[in-house]
């Protein structure tokens, strides 16, 4: 059975599982090398909430909200072998809760691979189904990465 489960903090068996699961499904050039540096990035979140989505022991899927510049900014991981089956909404909900504003970075297009050399799929329909936002004019463009900025709004 396949369940989500909340933490403040990360186990060591928690960061192996979202290193393999970040390295396999964003597209390659955001690999990290070796343990140390992906480390390195989660000890730099303010205030992370972690919700990783789990059957029989194994990670499948990772979500999770920090601080930045004083707004609520997130990232969603799942197998691509569980795309379309709605644990990516489920853990969305799991973000948005006690939340007014969300926001995220989104690749656009399909050009990016991953490492084992297939498309990575732009998660934006994702997002805007789920009731995300883009911000056109919010870009973030590197020599790894172009991608656009997400938000969400709580309504009511």
């Amino acid at each position: 059975m396949i369940k989500i489960n909340p933490t403040r903090r990360i186990s060591e068996r928690e960061k192996e599982g979202v290193y393999k699961l970040w390295n396999q499904e964003y597209p390659k050039n955001l690999r990290y090398s070796c343990m140390e540096d992906f480390e390195i990035y989660l000890s730099e979140l303010i205030e992370p909430a972690h919700f990783f989505l789990m059957e029989d022991g194994v990670i499948l899927g990772w979500a999770f909200k920090f601080k930045r510049d004083e707004a609520t900014w997130i990232a969603v991981i799942l197998d691509s072998k569980i795309h379309g089956r709605g644990f990516g909404s489920a853990l969305l909900d799991e973000l948005k809760v006690d939340e007014e504003l969300l926001n995220g970075w989104v690749v656009e297009h399909n050009t990016y691979l991953r490492a084992n050399g297939k498309p990575y799929q732009s998660p934006i329909g994702f997002y805007l189904k789920n009731g995300f936002i883009v911000l056109p004019e919010k870009r973030l463009e590197s020599p790894h990465l172009s991608a656009v900025q997400l938000q969400w709004r709580k309504i009511g």
